[in-house]
């Protein structure tokens, strides 16, 4: 149904991080994704520690429309350049992973030691 699509995102630490995101089919219809629940989380580049989790927020679930949204008071303490993915599950019990990406961490000088 959907493929995986690999987005960049950038974190500013300390910086609350929200992005808009709208999953379409083919003709750029949004996608009713009611029933479905969303998972994403942040690791470090080896892929062998989580570095913190995403809010996934609805905007609007009829048609596919959600946040993915992290807090300052969580990316406060990001120090380290990851990846992260966004795991779907429909109301059938499927599991599909349609996007994910390296994210970089962009250091504040606010807080720095």
């Amino acid at each position: 149904m959907m493929e995986q699509a690999c987005f960049p995102i950038v974190i500013t630490q300390g910086a609350t991080f929200e992005l808009q995101v709208a999953w379409q089919d083919s003709n750029g219809v949004g996608i009713n994704m009611s029933g479905w629940t969303l998972k994403a989380d942040l690791y470090n580049r080896l892929g062998t520690q989580k570095l913190a989790s995403f809010s996934l927020p609805w905007v609007n679930q009829s048609s596919g429309i959600f946040n993915l949204t992290m807090a300052s008071s969580v990316t406060s303490g990001i120090t380290e350049h990851g990846q992260y993915d966004i795991f779907a599950t429909d109301p059938s019990g499927r599991v599909y992973c349609p996007l994910e990406g390296p994210a970089t961490i962009n250091p504040s000088l606010s807080f720095l030691p």
